[in-house]
């Protein structure tokens, strides 16, 4: 090879390598509502993988305060009519952006979001029919050390922290459709003073229906013809349709908790049901952005988490 083919080569390597590393480092963005009404601030978050990343926001429209750290901005929309505004954050040559809708009365009649809310699933009881998402924290095995009750105690403690579905449907004058119903299967129904009571994590615990999770894990297993790992461990799972059904119940997100360490439970569940929560169009591109999203936003946690990429999962149906 001469000299000059030779030092052409070498261009092309370089030139090749160079553009093979072009590519921006990930940033993810995300609201804490995609729905607003006027004048209501709506925080919105910022996670890249670089190490300091220099973050720089701007909006179409309203009012926009960055915190100190630059990962945080709080969006105060004009009051004036409704509309969509787009929030855009840069960082190391990656751009992201989130669009947020404003409304006089927020609801879900144009495909917003919809409200997070608990309700348990009694062994012999179904679903309600009517909610907009049905969702479920399913925990196959036991607690047996002390470890592992704390550990159930956290996750039930973080379905606790969601309104009642029931009092919701009542103040929403009976619909459900503006709801995400996030059911707890149990073996009998709470008793009667279990607002009241000192001990609601331990009465869950004792009356959590394993056994109804089971069936459901591997109904799902079946169903989506075997995107989950396992039939088993703890996930939860959201839904089009009832997933007691006998039709296809159109799950549409499955994240295993198995292995979150027991601090970070509570704001893993918060993130997937504000995720799931929000208005979608499921299909597998959109997904993998769920991932990242959910990847970078609980990496700002703390450490220790299982890999979201290979737990976070596009299920059959919808």
């Amino acid at each position: 090879m001469t000299f000059a083919r030779l030092v052409a080569a070498l261009g092309l390597l370089l030139f090749g390598a160079r553009a093979a590393t072009a590519a921006p480092p990930a940033l993810a963005c995300f609201p804490d509502r995609p729905l607003a009404a006027a004048g209501q601030p709506v925080a919105v978050h910022a996670a890249s993988e670089v190490a300091q990343p220099h973050f720089r926001w701007r909006a179409g429209s309203g009012r926009l305060t960055v915190a100190p750290d630059g990962a945080t901005a709080t969006w105060i929309p004009d009051r004036t009519a409704a509309a969509v505004s787009t929030i855009t954050v840069e960082a190391d040559a990656a751009e992201c952006t989130v669009q947020i809708a404003v409304s006089a009365v927020p609801n879900r009649g144009g495909g917003e979001e919809i409200l997070p809310s608990q309700t348990i699933l009694p062994r012999d009881g179904a679903e309600a029919p009517g909610f907009g998402l049905y969702s479920y924290i399913l925990v196959a095995s036991r607690p047996q050390s002390a470890a592992e009750r704390q550990w159930m105690d956290a996750l039930l403690a973080a379905f606790l922290a969601y309104p009642d579905a029931e009092t919701m449907t009542r103040l929403l004058h009976g619909s459900r459709s503006a709801l995400n119903a996030t059911y707890l299967p149990v073996t009998r129904p709470l008793p009667d003073d279990f607002d009241q009571r000192d001990d609601k994590l331990a009465v869950l615990r004792n009356r959590y229906d394993h056994e109804r999770a089971n069936a459901l894990l591997l109904r799902l297993h079946a169903l989506a013809s075997g995107p989950l790992a396992t039939a088993n461990g703890a996930w939860i799972i959201s839904c089009l349709r009832p997933l007691s059904d006998v039709d296809d119940p159109g799950c549409t997100l499955g994240q295993e908790l198995t292995g979150v360490p027991e601090r970070l439970v509570g704001p893993w569940v918060k993130r997937f049901l504000a995720v799931t929560s929000q208005p979608h169009r499921y299909g597998a591109g959109m997904m993998g952005d769920l991932a990242l999203d959910l990847r970078l936003a609980i990496a700002q946690l703390g450490d220790g988490l299982p890999n979201v990429a290979g737990a976070f999962k596009l299920l059959a149906g919808g």
